[in-house]
Order: structure tokens, then C-alpha cells, then sequence
């Protein structure tokens, strides 16, 4: 490997637009899928949705915390209006995942989405028996998110990690602060560094980033 990943044993992912390609349609597909529900189980006029989104998430960090608290959000509920719909659009690339299995040492996803969508999700990426461990939103993390930074140390103490070893793979490069400020090694994907100092490396896709190592690791 290069001198810049020759030192790590533990790769962690992010899953949505991370492991699979950026795809704005789901994007947008989600965005007003999670319009539409909040105005259905909070009762908020959807003209208000994102005005009010944004306040709980200045306020909590994740919108989705905040209107489980405040309003009557759910997050089994929102799992079942987005259930397949990543599914539904996009397409395995098996040389993804045979990248990553080749890559030495654990491999872990962190996700902010709950356990039973990332496994549906990871399953038809052909995924399922890719990673060591899954840590996610409500069931290892009681509803805390990235960026926040306890989500990073705890699973850093949780499965006993040295953050020196670990290299940390993101879509969003605000999801990346932390890491770095723990000694991760950190790549954004489907995205350009433009002079955040605390994003180490970045690529258009997953898939060229993988490429690479395992072209130098050989």
C-alpha cells in the first residue's frame, strides 16, 4: 500500500451514497418522502417542514432526534417510507465488494440508519457477509448520529480500536471532522478536499479509491 494507508487495519464506511454510487434521484426521492411524513405524523404544514427540520437540527444535531422528541416522529415509520427505495435504485458492483473484502483487517460500517435497513440495504449490495461489525443509529448508538462526536468514540472504545489504524470513508465531508481529530485516516467520496485540512484524501467514487489501494497493496 502507500505510505498513506499502509498502516491501517480497520476500515470503516459510511453506507448511503458511500458504498453505492451518488445517486440524486434517491436523494431528492428522500427528501420529499421525509416532507411528506413529517407532515403526516407531526401534523407540520409542509411548507414548514424544512424551516422546522433545520431548528432541530441546530438544536439536537439530527432532525430526526429532534422530532422524535418534540413532535410525534418515528423512526419505524420513516424506515417503512424509505424501506427499498436505495434498493430500488441502484445497481451491486460486485467489484466493490470483492475491493473491500480484499482489504486486511476488520471492515465496519456506521451508518445513521437503523439496523433492519442497513441489513436490507447491504444485502442486495451483496454486502452481508462483507463486514465485521454494523453500528447504527437506534440500536448501537441510542439515536445519536454523525457528526456528533461521541458516535466516533464510542465505537472506537466499543470494539477496542486504535483511531491511528483506522480509516474512516464518507460522502459528507462534515461527517469527517471528527475522525480526523481522532487520527483517522480520512476519504471523502463523490467530492473534492477544497482546503478542508482535516479531509486527508478524496475521490469521485468509492470504487476508484479501492482500486487504488489494492493496486498498491499487491
Amino acid at each position: 500500500m502507500t505510505n498513506n494507508f499502509n498502516n491501517i487495519n480497520t476500515w470503516i464506511f459510511d453506507m448511503d451514497h458511500c458504498l453505492y454510487p451518488l445517486n440524486k434521484e434517491i436523494a431528492d426521492i428522500y427528501k420529499a418522502r421525509f416532507v411528506e411524513y413529517v407532515n403526516d405524523s407531526c401534523g407540520i404544514p409542509v411548507e414548514d417542514v424544512e424551516k422546522v427540520a433545520a431548528k432541530m437540527r441546530e438544536k439536537y444535531g439530527d432532525a430526526r432526534i429532534g422530532l422524535m422528541k418534540e413532535y410525534d416522529f418515528t423512526i419505524e415509520g420513516w424506515r417503512d417510507k424509505v424501506w427499498g427505495l436505495a434498493v430500488s435504485k441502484t445497481t451491486p458492483c460486485m467489484e466493490t465488494v470483492k475491493l473491500i473484502e480484499n482489504l486486511s483487517g476488520k471492515k465496519i460500517v456506521c451508518t445513521n440508519a437503523n439496523k433492519d435497513l442497513a441489513l436490507h440495504v447491504l444485502s442486495h449490495l451483496g454486502m452481508e457477509n462483507t463486514f465485521n461489525h454494523i453500528n447504527t443509529f437506534s440500536e448501537d448508538r441510542d439515536f445519536t448520529s454523525k457528526p456528533d462526536k461521541q458516535v466516533y468514540t464510542k465505537l472506537v472504545d466499543s470494539l477496542d480500536l486504535n483511531p491511528k489504524t483506522c480509516a474512516f470513508f464518507e460522502d459528507s465531508h462534515i461527517n469527517l471532522k471528527v475522525p480526523h481529530e481522532l487520527g483517522m485516516t480520512t476519504v471523502l467520496v463523490h467530492g473534492e478536499k477544497e482546503g478542508r485540512d482535516y479531509i486527508h484524501h478524496a475521490y469521485p467514487t468509492l470504487l476508484d479509491c479501492l482500486k487504488e489501494i489494492n493496486k498498491n497493496a499487491l
